[in-house]
């Protein structure tokens, strides 16, 4: 077995107590490991664009405050809008009257 009569065997089976200082440490460290692990989630960012549509096929492409639209499936028009600017653009007659609607 072992070399000069020293038996060496892993600290499991020594059957040594532990003092109630020692019990204290361990779950310390225990419990800074998982703290270190928890990361908090971030904040959901605020959406960078909004997207308008028009209602109904449209023949042309139009700007409306200065955003220009672009065609998409069934001769739509789609206009992508900053989100600083979206109440701003919900305020226009072609908004308000229901000829683009806000998708997103």
């Amino acid at each position: 077995m072992a070399e000069g009569g020293l038996v060496i065997q892993p600290p499991f089976y020594m059957g040594k107590t532990m003092s109630a200082k020692s019990t204290t440490r361990a779950l310390k460290i225990k419990t800074d490991e998982v703290e270190k692990k928890e990361t908090p989630t971030p904040a959901p960012k605020p959406a960078s664009d909004v997207i308008f549509e028009s209602a109904g096929q449209e023949t042309h492409e139009m700007t409306i405050m200065g955003v220009r639209s672009r065609r998409i499936a069934d001769r739509k028009l789609r206009f992508t809008v900053p989100a600083a600017d979206a109440d701003r653009f919900a305020s226009h007659r072609h908004i308000v009257t229901g000829r683009v609607v806000r998708r997103g």
